[in-house]
Order: structure tokens, then C-alpha cells, then sequence
């Protein structure tokens, strides 16, 4: 795909009924980051393998999704897409950052959550066929700052309260209590995005970029 492709997404309700049905799953490298991953090849064969560029333009316009897509907080459920898959792939069940009873999986969406998702470094990882996913910067999730913890206090409008930097005494660190809260936050995005996925709306028609990590824009509507 060429470049003016890579910065141009064409999204229908074809594409957003198939973006319904991805799994979501942490990728656990780095400091760790959800990923809308690939379909297994159960999930494959349901869909056909005839249908391989369809599957290929619903995982494209879910970048635009995570970004655009528009989603009230408040609490959601659903079914969880991984089952017993092992926790280092859905640490948030381990460490109790959402209710899971069974199968079934319970959060509390925030405006934090959303700031959060509609601000990441997301990318298209394309291996060819039906191997080609959407997922969040493992060392750079939120901005330029691999210490990324700054870019979601920029983001979420939260100083650091903690003390005074060794180099630059005039400014602070992050408070234990903060960084706690940063991580339970950066967790809990792969059941949020996992909601938003299922949940959220975005109106079909072409989004384009001025570049990779520029922010999408709506460019015009389908009718």
C-alpha cells in the first residue's frame, strides 16, 4: 500500500460490523499495550478465506475507531473474546482492574479511559493475508516520552506530586500514589478498547492524515 493509501481510510458499516467481532489482547513487551489482534484460524475459516480484503479493511478502519469512535463513560459488559488465554496476554484479570465473573467481564469506562485511548500511539502491524493488526506503541504508547507516564499526565491534566527531581530540583516526580494510578489506567485500556470496539459509533465515510502519527480527521461523509 502506498503511502498516500497509508494516510487515507475509507470506513462503511460493512467494515465496522466486522471491527465488532475483534479480540483485543495485551502484547506483553516493553512497558505492555493492548493490541486488536488477528483472528485465530477457527475465526479465519468462520469468516472464509474469501473474505481475507474485507477482514483487511475492517482491521484498517479499527485505527480510526480507536481514535474517532465516539463512546459515553459508564459501566460496560461482554463476553471475553480470549477465555482462558494466559494472563500475561489480559494482565487486568489478575491484577482485579475490572469485575470478571467467568466469562464475563464488567469495567467502568472514564473519561480518563477514553482521553487516553484517543490519544495513543496506535499502529497497523501488516504481515500479509489475515495477518495484520491494529496496536498501541509498546515503549511509546501515549506520545514521545518512553518514562510515558509523563504523556498521560499531559493528557489527563494531572501534575506531579511527588518530590523534587534529583536533576532539576524544580521540578517534581510522579507520587507513588500517581504512578499506581497510571498503571492500573494503561491496564485497563485493553477491556476499554475492547469496549469501544464493540460499542462505539464512527460515521462511515474517508478520514485521512497528514502523516503516520498525525491525528485522523473526518474528510467527508458517505450517503
Amino acid at each position: 500500500m502506498d503511502k498516500e493509501d497509508e494516510q487515507t481510510r475509507t470506513v462503511t458499516d460493512a467494515d465496522l460490523a466486522v471491527v465488532r467481532l475483534f479480540p483485543v489482547i495485551w502484547v506483553p513487551i516493553e512497558a505492555g499495550a493492548p493490541a486488536i489482534c488477528e483472528f485465530d484460524e477457527l475465526g479465519q475459516r468462520a469468516l472464509g478465506n474469501d473474505r481475507v480484503e474485507e477482514y483487511r479493511r475492517a482491521m484498517r478502519a479499527a485505527e480510526v475507531l480507536v481514535q474517532l469512535g465516539e463512546l459515553s463513560p459508564g459501566r460496560y459488559e461482554y463476553e471475553n473474546p480470549l477465555g482462558e488465554m494466559p494472563s500475561e496476554f489480559q494482565p487486568f484479570i489478575e491484577n482485579r482492574y475490572a469485575d470478571v465473573r467467568g466469562q464475563r467481564v464488567s469495567i467502568e469506562v472514564t473519561e480518563a479511559h477514553l482521553k487516553l485511548l484517543h490519544a495513543s500511539n496506535m499502529q497497523v502491524v501488516d504481515e500479509g493475508g489475515f495477518h495484520i493488526r491494529v496496536e498501541m506503541h509498546c515503549k511509546r504508547p501515549y506520545g514521545d516520552m518512553t518514562y510515558f507516564e509523563i504523556d498521560m499526565g499531559a493528557i489527563l491534566g494531572i501534575e506531579p506530586e511527588g518530590p523534587p527531581r534529583a536533576d532539576r530540583p524544580q521540578q517534581r516526580d510522579f507520587s507513588e500514589p500517581q504512578l499506581q494510578k497510571f498503571a492500573e489506567l494503561h491496564e485497563q485500556t485493553q477491556p476499554v478498547l475492547q469496549v469501544l470496539l464493540q460499542q462505539a459509533t464512527l460515521l462511515p465515510g474517508r478520514y485521512v492524515r497528514e502523516s503516520r502519527w498525525a491525528p485522523w480527521q473526518q474528510a467527508d461523509l458517505l450517503h
